[in-house]
């Protein structure tokens, strides 16, 4: 009896041990620190598949949590930051009016968060926290922004002291946008992707900049809870291989005086990929890789880590799937990490981005705004062990799509409205902009198709972020009904859809999707 006793007793201590800590009303809040990483595929991921050399990614998914059924609810750049910002689906931004008379709300980069009222920063900074932003941003500008950016000619060398004057002009614009929405610090942004910056000289990434930028934020803070937003720009394009090799002074903002040497040289970390036999843009990830770990460092320098919840989440999947409700592209890797407080291992219970917001609210014992919406479900069950999942279903959408995905299960519905059908003429001046704007912002030719099938964003033919999906579905992409059984032999290989064996299967998803569409704003199709 004494030792039944003893083991209950012994059991409950270790639960306590990962428990969320709760305040004494003396002991200093947790900081936070979200990690965003831009564009990754999962073979940048060394933990995932080998492919890469990523020691510090692979040290918080095996000391933290991995949660390897993390879905972005939308899978581009701009609404998955928003969704992650404010816990609250794209669709619900306040700027996004719904289209036609059947009110669908056409989710793509149209939702910044310059309006928004309940943004996480906001909420950090009204509950004593000091806010940071460094890296990229891509949910809105001040108001005058692109007034100035006209004035550069996309020739312009940054070197020359008037160009370099205006530069300057524009990072106080943004200083000064930035504490608008939030933010007591912002060093080191960009306001875009750098593959369509306004300086052709300018379009490398500089994973440095942003480390740097980090530390400085943190070394600031050792006295006072923070929260830190570190979003990069690598995976995305340009290529990350190409800007190994650019000059390592070239930012977003400028030339710097001299190269900053706050982690490894980008050099030598592509180079150890490369001797592992990796190819050149997997061993770019160990750039990356090198900026997370030195940042765990400094945390770790400075007695900080086991006070620091760090979140990472990638923006969006991008295995031939980016800006889709498909697997490859709303499905990411996530992990959370906080050594001694919460129970490191694998969880694959279904997790959305809408739910960092409360994850975070809650281990900081901040309560949520009276009037805040949010759509997001805390994730502290699963972190302490006490409860494998907090969701029966994940939701997406994008565009005239939207899915609802379960545990063994997924469907997505493309409904395009009536009303969003354009004429002859209006396809012409569609296919004509979007090949315009890849000429003007990319230096890339795109041939336009009017004639083309609308795709899901409502384009003909569909813009080029939706070319690499249109060839891997190609033979199911313009189903109206799909269903897939997921499994890890099997994703989204073959439409289940009209096999009359899934008819049950079918119509049980299809409720679903009535009560997801429910939950969301605006209309969808006949749910």
């Amino acid at each position: 009896m004494k030792k039944l006793i003893l083991s209950i007793l012994l059991a409950l201590i270790a639960t306590a041990a990962w428990a969320k800590p709760q305040s004494d009303g003396t002991s200093r809040s947790p900081n936070v620190v979200v990690i965003m990483t831009d564009d990754m595929r999962r073979a940048h991921f060394g933990f995932i598949e080998g492919k890469a050399l990523t020691p510090h990614m692979d040290r918080l998914a095996k000391e933290g949590v991995y949660l390897s059924r993390a879905y972005a609810t939308t899978s581009v750049c701009t609404p998955s930051r928003f969704t992650l910002l404010t816990g609250r689906y794209a669709s619900r931004c306040t700027t996004l009016k719904p289209k036609g008379e059947e009110e669908v709300f056409d989710v793509q980069w149209n939702t910044p968060l310059t309006q928004e009222i309940h943004t996480l920063p906001k909420i950090m900074r009204q509950a004593g926290y000091k806010t940071g932003i460094v890296g990229k941003w891509h949910n809105g500008h001040p108001n005058n922004w692109h007034g100035m950016v006209q004035t550069f000619d996309k020739d312009d060398d940054p070197a020359d002291p008037a160009v370099a004057a205006k530069l300057e002009k524009l990072e106080a614009l943004g200083k000064a946008y930035f504490d608008e929405q939030g933010f007591d610090y912002a060093e080191n942004f960009v306001f875009g992707n750098l593959g369509s910056h306004f300086l052709r000289k300018l379009r490398f990434h500089n994973q440095e900049w942003f480390t740097k930028g980090a530390i400085d934020f943190i070394s600031e803070n050792t006295e006072e809870p923070f929260f830190l937003f570190l979003a990069t720009t690598l995976m995305h394009f340009p290529n990350p291989a190409d800007s190994v090799k650019a000059d390592p002074r070239a930012t977003a903002l400028g030339y710097l005086e001299e190269p900053i040497t706050v982690q490894p040289p980008r050099t030598e970390a592509s180079q150890r990929g490369l001797a592992a036999g990796h190819g050149r843009i997997e061993s770019a990830a160990s750039w990356l890789d090198d900026g997370i770990g030195a940042i765990i460092r400094h945390l770790e320098k400075l007695g900080l880590a086991e006070n620091t919840l760090v979140i990472f989440f990638n923006d969006h999947g991008a295995d031939k799937g980016k800006g889709s409700c498909y697997e490859s592209g709303v499905r990411t890797p996530s992990m959370v990490y906080w050594p001694g407080r919460i129970r490191p291992g694998e969880s694959d219970a279904l997790v959305q981005n809408t739910d960092f917001v409360p994850t975070i609210l809650e281990a900081c014992e901040i309560p949520m705004p009276e009037g805040m919406v949010c759509d997001g479900k805390s994730l502290w069950p699963i972190l302490d062990g006490k409860q494998e999942k907090v969701r029966d279903y994940a939701v997406c959408e994008i565009g005239f799509t939207r899915a609802v995905i379960t545990r063994d299960w997924k469907y997505l519905a493309f409904r395009i409205p009536p009303s969003a059908t354009p004429t002859r003429e209006e396809r012409v001046a569609m296919a004509l902009k979007v090949q315009k704007w890849h000429l003007e912002h990319e230096d890339r030719h795109v041939p336009a198709t009017p004639d083309a099938p609308l795709s899901h964003l409502g384009f003909p033919g569909g813009v080029s972020t939706e070319q690499p999906v249109l060839n891997r579905y190609k033979k199911t992409y313009y189903d109206p009904d799909q269903l897939y059984r997921l499994t890890p032999a099997a994703q989204e290989d073959k439409n289940l859809a009209g096999k009359p064996e899934h008819g049950a299967q079918l119509e049980k998803m299809k409720s679903l999707m009535s009560k997801a569409v429910e939950e969301l704003p605006g209309n969808f199709g006949e749910f």
